[in-house]
């Protein structure tokens, strides 16, 4: 009787066991909300989507049909260099501006939506890349030169 009943309650402790094992499902992974900043430039200020890593920089405002007025893409990188921009899968036309680690525009370039035979980049190295509608700049009369506050540190 006594083997019975330790056997009983072991099949109901197994039972129980199993019932409360969490599920092997996959869950639903929420995506964080983007990183961002407000950099400010000669007065004006633009609130800019932060991206840090090499597979955000690789999407960046791709499949995008909007960019909000006084908004932008603000593209971190690891170290100093030079690195190429293309419009593959960009349906916005942006202008683009390349910042060296202590904030000063190196150069403006215009992009065309969809070119992906163009490739963007200064003649010198640079930190920063911000990505804004085409005319920003020059409608705010930015230029080479200029400098950008509040520009975050990249991650290490």
């Amino acid at each position: 009787m006594h083997s019975r009943l330790v056997r009983l309650f072991v099949g109901i402790s197994c039972l129980i066991l199993t019932c409360r094992t969490p599920s092997k499902e996959k869950t639903e992974v929420i995506p964080k909300e983007p990183t961002t900043v407000n950099l400010t430039i000669k007065n004006y200020k633009i609130a800019v989507e932060v991206v840090e890593t090499e597979e955000k920089r690789m999407l960046g405002l791709m499949y995008r049909s909007v960019l909000a007025q006084d908004q932008g893409m603000l593209f971190i990188f690891d170290q100093v260099g030079i690195y190429s921009f293309y419009m593959k899968n960009t349906k916005i036309p942006l202008s683009i501006a390349f910042i060296d680690p202590i904030g000063i525009i190196l150069d403006i370039q215009q992009m065309t939506p969809l070119d992906e035979q163009t490739q963007h980049y200064p003649d010198k190295p640079f930190l920063y890349a911000l990505e804004t509608n085409q005319g920003w700049f020059f409608e705010k009369q930015i230029k080479a030169g200029d400098t950008v506050l509040s520009l975050p540190k990249p991650k290490q």
